[in-house]
């Protein structure tokens, strides 16, 4: 999944960082609270950091902090960019992070973020999760589908090592609540 998968128009930064926050959204589940605001100045143990949204949560009387960048580029996202959201996530106290990109990421990032906890996501055009099994079936998804605009790709490693895309979006946030909330496992 990358970012010339995309048919419709790219979001604007902003737009990006609001369907993130969507997603974020409809995630929580059983949650004595949740908040979610976006670009959010954080003091840390080594100075401040603005971060592209700040996820608090409680969670049977424990609060949570989620770390989450945005990042729309051209480029798969690279190992030193996970490394660098680890970071700040032990600089800010953060318990998880989760970085969202337009263009996918490198192995070398994925096998840092499966060791330390971190979800990537691969911000796409939701036409990406359109399946044809026939061989006359059209590209595009029918409208009676109704995709929402743009999904997520969850990437995560299987046990050989094998990378596994999840569907995320709004209307399906199960496996981003799985690799986000405490005590969830993915799926």
């Amino acid at each position: 999944m990358n970012d010339s998968d995309c048919d419709s128009p790219r979001p604007t930064p902003e737009q990006f960082e609001e369907y993130v926050l969507s997603w974020l959204r409809a995630a929580p589940a059983q949650l004595k609270s949740f908040h979610a605001e976006r670009r959010q100045l954080l003091q840390g143990l080594d100075g401040e950091y603005e971060i592209d949204v700040a996820v608090t949560l409680e969670l049977m009387e424990m609060k949570f902090l989620i770390l989450v960048e945005c990042k729309r580029w051209k480029n798969p996202v690279k190992r030193e960019i996970v490394a660098a959201l680890h970071q700040r996530m032990i600089s800010l106290g953060a318990q998880k992070g989760l970085i969202a990109a337009t263009s996918g990421f490198q192995r070398g990032a994925i096998q840092f973020a499966q060791a330390h906890g971190i979800a990537l996501v691969n911000f796409a055009s939701a036409s990406t999760a359109w399946i044809a099994k026939s061989m006359n079936a059209p590209k595009q998804p029918p409208a009676w589908t109704r995709l929402p605009e743009f999904i997520g790709w969850l990437h995560s490693l299987t046990e050989d090592g094998k990378i596994r895309y999840s569907n995320i979006s709004a209307r399906n946030p199960e496996y981003l609540r799985a690799a986000l909330w405490p005590g969830n496992d993915v799926a």
